[in-house]
């Protein structure tokens, strides 16, 4: 009889170490610093045109929504991710300088932490050898936790170019 308290010594430990991992697999929740690290992360990519670096943070199944608004004229313009990880290529790839600065931003997190709403006004200029193109962004960047990381699920832009 003394055998049986022994026996159930191991089967403690062994269901407190899987209790332990199962805990320790948990992805994190996200927080303002973390998905502001997210937004930095990718504004640097782009001053360096790392589009791949960009793309790390989208979804596969992003979905992408901008009213760009030209001399008057307003257009919207629905992508995927392929769409636009060719589009931002493109692009990069003719452009001599580029700036960028973020103004204006809030974070707004679920309150089971695996989803992030940020909005902010984005400035940018970009030199290309024809000539250079000034922007005004008011964005907002829907995020969500999968598999344990911060990624874009849903972006929508009012581009106004200058």
């Amino acid at each position: 009889m003394k055998l049986r308290p022994l026996i159930f010594l191991p089967l403690a430990c062994a269901l407190l170490s899987l209790a332990h991992a199962a805990h320790a697999q948990t992805p994190p929740a996200i927080t303002e610093e973390n998905v502001l690290a997210v937004i930095s992360a990718m504004d640097k990519a782009a001053r360096a045109a790392k589009v791949d670096d960009i793309a790390a943070h989208i979804a596969d199944d992003v979905r992408i929504k901008m009213a760009v608004e030209v001399a008057g004229v307003e257009q919207e313009i629905e992508l995927d991710r392929e769409k636009f990880i060719f589009h931002t290529r493109r692009g990069f790839s003719k452009r001599v300088a580029y700036e960028s600065s973020r103004q204006k931003t809030e974070v707004t997190i679920s309150k089971d932490g695996r989803r992030a709403m940020v909005t902010s006004e984005l400035f940018e200029k970009l030199t290309q050898a024809d000539g250079t193109l000034r922007a005004v962004s008011s964005e907002i960047y829907v995020f969500n936790l999968r598999d344990g990381k911060i990624l874009v699920t849903s972006y929508d832009a009012r581009v106004r170019l200058l």
